[in-house]
Parts: C-alpha cells; sequence; structure tokens
C-alpha cells in the first residue's frame, strides 16, 4: 500500500493543484497532511497563488483519501470550511506494519519527542526542512514543504511504499530516500553469481546463514574480513592461493565431476561484488 505525505501548504491554490495532480499520479491509499493547511502565518511570505477558500476546495475534492492534523496556522474557523476532519493534535497509524506518529512539529518534534512504542516513525512538518534522522528505537521524518520549503529545499511530498520513505518534488521527480526497515546482511545473498563449480552455492549458504541475524548497515571492510575467515576456515585456504578447494562435506550433499569444489575465481569476483552490494545497501539507508 502507498501513503502519500505532504504538510505546510499554507493557503496556496497553486501548490495545491500540483498537490492533487502528484496524488492522481501516485494514486496512493490515502493523503496525511501535517497541518498548516490554509492560511500563510504571519512569519512567511504569501505562498504563490494564495487562495484559502481556493485551497479549500481542491482538497475537498478528495476528503474522503484524506487524513489530517492540527498545525499551529490552523484552526476551527479552517475547519468550517475544510469537509474532513483537521483539528486533532496527532494521529497514529499502523502502516504495513510500521507505526506512524503524526503530528505537526509545533508540539512535538525532534527535540520534544512524544511517548511512542519502540520502531515508532515521527512524522512532522512545521519546520518547511525534508529531514530523515534514525535515533535509537525510533525515526524521524519531515516532508518539507509543499509550497514555502526552506534551507535551500524544494517543495515537496513524500511517498511511504513497502518500508521505504521517498522524497519528490512537486513535479513528481524522487530525490531522496529513507529505508526504516533496516534488514540484514544476508539481503545481499539472495541474487547469486554464476556458480564456478558445484561447492561453491553450499558455501554461499553458509556465508548467507552467518549474516541471517546481522543488522545493516555493516562496515564493508568487517565484512570482507569475515568472508575471508569463513572461506579459510571452510576450505583450510584463501581464495588467491590457489585455483580450487576441495570440500568433503560438500561433495556428500550433490554428487558430480566437480563435487566439493569451491572455485576460487568465482570467490575472488564474489566478494568484489559482495562488498559492492552492502555498501550501496548502506548508503541507502544511512
Amino acid at each position: 500500500m502507498k501513503l502519500m505525505i505532504a504538510s505546510d501548504l499554507h493557503g496556496s491554490a497553486f501548490y495545491a493543484q500540483k498537490l492533487l495532480d502528484a496524488f492522481r499520479i501516485e494514486q496512493p491509499e490515502k493523503l496525511l497532511l501535517l497541518g498548516d493547511l490554509l492560511y500563510h502565518g504571519p512569519r512567511n511570505a504569501l505562498p504563490m497563488e494564495y487562495d484559502c477558500m481556493a485551497t479549500a476546495g481542491l482538497l475537498n475534492g478528495i476528503k474522503d483519501q484524506i487524513i489530517a492534523v492540527r498545525g499551529n496556522c490552523d484552526c476551527e474557523v479552517d475547519q468550517m470550511v475544510l469537509e474532513f476532519p483537521m483539528l486533532a493534535d496527532c494521529a497514529l497509524l499502523e502502516w504495513e506494519g510500521l507505526t506512524l506518529y503524526a503530528t505537526h512539529g509545533h508540539l512535538w518534534n525532534e527535540e520534544h519527542v512524544p511517548p511512542m512504542a519502540e520502531g515508532t516513525v515521527l512524522l512532522n512538518g512545521h519546520f518547511h526542512v525534508p529531514t530523515a534522522h534514525r535515533h535509537e528505537g525510533w525515526h524521524y521524518i519531515n516532508p518539507g514543504s509543499t509550497s514555502i520549503p526552506k534551507g535551500d529545499s524544494v517543495g515537496s511530498y513524500l511517498i511511504l511504499e513497502d518500508g521505504v520513505f521517498t522524497w519528490k518534488a512537486m513535479n513528481s521527480a524522487p530525490y531522496q530516500h529513507y529505508v526504516v526497515r533496516a534488514g540484514k546482511v544476508a539481503e545481499i545473498f539472495q541474487e547469486h553469481m554464476p556458480w564456478g563449480l558445484r561447492g561453491d552455492p553450499f558455501l554461499w549458504d553458509r556465508l548467507q546463514q552467518h549474516f541471517a541475524d546481522v543488522d545493516l548497515p555493516y562496515p564493508p571492510e568487517r565484512f570482507r574480513e569475515d568472508v575471508l575467515r569463513i572461506f579459510q576456515e571452510v576450505t583450510g585456504g584463501r581464495p588467491e592461493d590457489q585455483d580450487a578447494y576441495y570440500v568433503e562435506e560438500f561433495s556428500k550433499i550433490h554428487t558430480g565431476m566437480s563435487s566439493g569444489q569451491v572455485c576460487c575465481f568465482f570467490w575472488r569476483n564474489a566478494i568484489e561484488e559482495l562488498t559492492r552490494r552492502l555498501a550501496a545497501r548502506n548508503a541507502e539507508i544511512s
């Protein structure tokens, strides 16, 4: 399921229309709005095509698909023209196994954290700056502002799908990702390379099992050391020392011409490829 998240329209009919255009492109199940929908606020310049009633009309057009919380610029008079609830200070959502604590940010934020269960994602608007931080036991996410971006950012919204937050500019171009479920190192073994000899799949499986409970991110150099250590424990040598090693326990599992043989050429290349995959996976969740 896809969740779209946006904040801080501040009455811009221009960006409200852009948001609805993106909504139709993305086709999410719900649009979560994190407050400051209609009023520009005394500290902000007027956004493009500032028109509170036109903005309200556009949002009301998809009222059944909106979940909203109140911002510090929202009040009872705004609720009079909006046809969906938007005066709650926070909303707690369960989405694809993730717990989302949605609140504008003027009451609860990264520096003033609400009571939350471990693993919760705290969603804020308010600061107008796209942000993603991994804390011990929780995550902090801010989509930025659709209409008044700050801190050299661009107007943007968020998509949450399959445990990944993706920031997109208002033209729907993605520019940043954050993976909530960091996962395990064993993930990089899911797609194997073309085998060299018949013993290679069994050593591959041995390594995948070893890293099944090792959390990402994980240092690539330490990973390489671990793989070489396990390789030597299993084969009795190093991959650069000879062409192949015979491993008796592997020969009992699969018979054939190269039964039990571990190909060193394969493993020299595999270690490089796996290290590259690990570095890329680390970068995704950093």
